[in-house]
């Protein structure tokens, strides 16, 4: 089984992929958010979306973050 990333997504990058879609559930609380980068535009945001998919799978293509930190972190 493939292990599963979690996807930080800037409001604009989820409305791209789903256009009619509800954010809510993925949604952090306003209180909690802080300043991340988008895995798909790598836009620095604070609208707390995640999604937990794999960063290989077809639905979701990262924009290559998820290589980086991995790398940062085996070393």
């Amino acid at each position: 089984m493939m292990q599963q990333s979690r996807h930080s997504m800037c409001l604009k990058c989820f409305r791209k992929r789903w256009p009619r879609g509800k954010y809510s559930p993925w949604q952090v609380a306003p209180r909690f958010r802080t300043w991340e980068t988008c895995c798909f535009c790598l836009e620095r945001h604070k609208d707390g979306i995640h999604k937990e998919r794999d960063p290989l799978s077809r639905e979701l293509r990262c924009g290559g973050i998820h290589d980086r930190l991995s790398l940062t972190t085996r070393a």
